[in-house]
């Protein structure tokens, strides 16, 4: 092996590392981290890394949850109404690509991302929510899925901060979350592994990476208090609306 492809499956999993380690922190997909670090980083072509996060995606998520219900942290009824709705919004964000700006979209996205960072920052939630309707998690799972299918990332980014704000206990959204971010993923890569559109050779060593790293998410998420994970996240949400928006390409509109 020359230093060149040791270098290259080095960073492979260097990625998967991070992914792996913030997927279970905070219940995202990784498919944020990854598909930036692929493509500007790595080289790797952007469809070609969208699939290469999708798959390693799916590989990793269903351990990271398992990770999480290990800690009895997973409402599983409420993950499945998400799931459920993800799985539609999947198929209806398919159908909406073609016909949205989605440059500005993403604008849009980030926009709210920053507002529901604000909203967690500054709202402590007191007491014991109030059980969901499960009609409410269906559409809010319909809403992750759109996103996802859409801006190619986890609907993580989407149900975690709005279950909080609806009630919902942060360590518990943060798990619950993977569930459906983990059938989104599997049914994406379902469709890339039946085009033959993901690159095996490399998909290896990044989803090796994110399983090596997710136990670790788990653990210092369920480490931090709750008001300081939710912070944490804000943080992150911010972050992540900064990097959607400067490669959104709907900067090239003044340019």
């Amino acid at each position: 092996m020359d230093a060149a492809t040791a270098w290259h499956l080095g960073a492979l999993v260097a990625t998967g590392l991070l992914a792996g380690y913030l997927s279970t922190l905070f219940g995202i997909g990784g498919g944020l981290v990854v598909v930036p670090l692929l493509h500007y980083g790595l080289g790797i072509g952007f469809v070609a890394a969208t699939a290469l996060s999708l798959v390693a995606m799916a590989i990793q998520t269903p351990f990271g949850l398992w990770s999480h219900a290990r800690r009895g942290a997973v409402d599983w009824r409420m993950g499945g109404w998400l799931a459920l709705g993800g799985l539609g919004g999947v198929l209806v964000g398919g159908r909406l690509q073609p016909m949205l700006p989605v440059p500005w979209l993403k604008l849009l996205f980030a926009l709210v991302m920053v507002g529901a960072a604000w909203r967690l920052w500054v709202r402590l939630v007191q007491g014991e929510p109030r059980p969901l309707d499960w009609m409410a998690l269906v559409l809010l799972g319909v809403a992750a899925g759109i996103a996802s299918r859409l801006l190619g990332i986890g609907g993580g980014l989407i149900t975690v901060p709005l279950l909080v704000i609806l009630g919902v206990g942060i360590h518990r959204a943060v798990a619950t979350s993977l569930l459906p971010v983990a059938t989104n993923a599997l049914v994406a890569s379902i469709t890339i592994v039946w085009q033959g559109a993901a690159p095996w050779a490399d998909a290896v060593p990044l989803a090796l990476g994110a399983l090596l790293a997710a136990p670790f998410g788990t653990w210092t998420a369920h480490a931090l208090e709750a008001t300081r994970l939710k912070r944490v996240f804000a943080v992150a949400l911010v972050v992540a609306a900064i990097s959607i928006a400067a490669t959104s390409g709907a900067w090239q509109a003044f340019g």
